[in-house]
């Protein structure tokens, strides 16, 4: 939660506080716990809980607490706190105030508060990664300098002609699943903050209906719903009767009915982040960082000619793919086209929803519709084939059978982008690793993704493949906090899950560094 022109966020972990404390990614200068007596709420006050908060407390960090019980002092002790008995508030007679003075640096503890010699970043690639970080982090007081090889913004992938987003949803709740929740809602959060704002960007919040494949799935798909227990306004299993009501057309299948999803024009959305971004940001237009370059504690970027562009201490690589090319990212980046086939007004009666499944119908208003996409690896060509447009309306006729069957590949118009794909079909997001130093000790670095040693002032927001609407605002605010030092919005295993070192520790286990 953003408080107070956005000067505060309000983290909030919900569950018990022996499951919760682990997941979570903060280094804390102050701590205050809950003052109920631990002989009510033991759990609370255990041993392993005080070394939990040793773990997410930065040396020097102050805590204080309602209660002064000795078996709370004693386990505060046990974990490097320096506890005191202070004078209490009303009726109570003490309270208790402590700070952590660990003998030693903790392996896995908390990082020190970064400091930036000024709060200027280097933003390279204004598509939607690139325009998300360069919001957040204007949010935030930053200066941004974004750099965009193109004469405009999002005039690669994000430059597509529509976009649909909606979560994962898996009976297990897999690491996907949860990731793709937290961006799907972290991103409709910010973008109705964005048109209070008054940044409008024809964000069409139709619902969306997401189809079995055949009715194995289905029935898997209705078995999760059940099993997660998710509310009805985030996710649904609807019977092929009540499909057909939501996108009012006949329909063959039931499957899942997102009310929040929808699509979105990329290209607008990206206007709106660049907009709002505007009184902190620098635009760099049709101009090429052909290198990085450390000088001090400044990063600078480098044109062809060899004269800089910009120079800060942080620099945020959103470029996709050519990311690669100017620092090592540990992983192979994939380039997959995509190519997406324009409907025109009149030629087939669209849905009244998104629908989606072995690929997505996409209503885009005035009877005309968009339908994708292709996955086309080694394959270069940025203009429509009519051959991607033939595979196109084949994934269209197994989502609704007969509706464009009079439809003809070769008369039709489209658009084409390259997705940025990894290993794991996760994105690159947060601080880049340092390989090459990560290599000098192999054996070091094969446990926690934070033990790997990293790039100063760089970090990559990447990779986000055909999720790019459901990265961006999350990406941007995860990039953001990791820069700030700032509690991370993600629990720890999602956020490893999607760290740019993963690849290197993957590595490193291997012997392969």
């Amino acid at each position: 939660l953003h408080l107070d022109d956005e000067r505060v966020t309000l983290t909030l972990a919900f569950g018990d506080v022996a499951d919760v404390l682990p997941k979570l990614r903060l280094a804390a200068d102050a701590i205050y716990l809950d003052g109920f007596a631990p002989d009510r709420n033991p759990e609370m006050w255990t041993p392993g809980v005080m070394k939990t908060l040793a773990r997410l407390a930065r040396p020097g960090a102050t805590l204080a607490t309602y209660t002064a019980a000795r078996t709370v002092r004693d386990a505060l002790a046990a974990a490097a706190f320096a506890p005191a008995l202070r004078a209490g508030f009303g009726r109570k007679r003490q309270m208790l105030a402590a700070r952590f003075t660990p003998r030693a640096p903790l392996r896995h503890g908390a990082p020190a508060a970064p400091h930036w010699s000024e709060r200027r970043a280097i933003v390279i690639g204004a598509g939607l990664a690139g325009a998300g970080v360069a919001e957040r982090l204007v949010a935030r007081g930053w200066k941004v300098e974004l750099i965009e090889r193109h004469a405009a913004p999002a005039a690669e992938a994000s430059g597509m002609a529509a976009g649909i987003i909606h979560p994962q949803v898996s009976r297990d709740d897999s690491v996907l699943s949860r990731l793709t929740r937290a961006g799907f809602l972290y991103a409709l959060l910010r973008w109705r903050a964005l048109e209070r704002d008054g940044h409008r960007f024809a964000w069409t919040r139709c619902g969306l209906l997401q189809f079995g494949r055949d009715v194995r799935e289905e029935r898997r798909m209705a078995d999760s719903v059940r099993a997660l227990g998710n509310p009805a306004d985030y996710v649904q299993y609807v019977a092929r009767e009540e499909a057909g009501r939501h996108a009012g057309l006949s329909t063959e299948n039931g499957g899942l009915w997102f009310p929040a999803g929808g699509w979105v024009r990329p290209v607008n959305l990206v206007t709106a982040l660049v907009e709002a971004a505007r009184p902190g940001l620098t635009f760099f237009p049709g101009r090429t960082v052909n290198a990085l370059v450390r000088d001090k504690d400044l990063w600078l970027a480098i044109a062809p000619d060899g004269t800089p562009i910009a120079a800060a201490p942080v620099v945020v690589l959103a470029n996709s793919h050519d990311a690669a090319r100017l620092v090592p990212v540990a992983t192979a980046l994939k380039r997959v086209r995509g190519q997406l086939t324009c409907l025109p007004p009149g030629s087939i009666a669209p849905p009244d929803t998104v629908v989606a499944g072995a690929g997505h119908l996409i209503p885009v208003g005035d009877g005309a519709a968009v339908v994708g996409s292709t996955y086309d690896f080694e394959d270069d060509d940025p203009e429509p084939s009519a051959a991607g447009h033939a595979g196109n309306l084949e994934r269209l006729e197994r989502l609704l059978p007969g509706i464009a069957a009079r439809l003809s590949p070769g008369r039709l118009a489209g658009t084409v982008g390259f997705r940025c794909v990894t290993q794991d079909r996760l994105p690159l997001i947060g601080r880049l690793p340092d390989a090459g130093a990560a290599s000098a000790n192999t054996a070091r670095y094969k446990s926690p993704a934070w033990d790997v040693p990293r790039l100063e002032g760089l970090y990559g927001a990447f990779g986000y493949a055909s999720r790019g609407l459901t990265w961006a605002s999350l990406g941007g605010e995860l990039v953001a906090s990791a820069v700030e030092g700032e509690p991370l919005p993600l629990e720890g295993d999602l956020a490893d899950a999607i760290d740019p070192a993963r690849f290197v520790l993957r590595r490193a286990r291997r012997g392969r560094l």
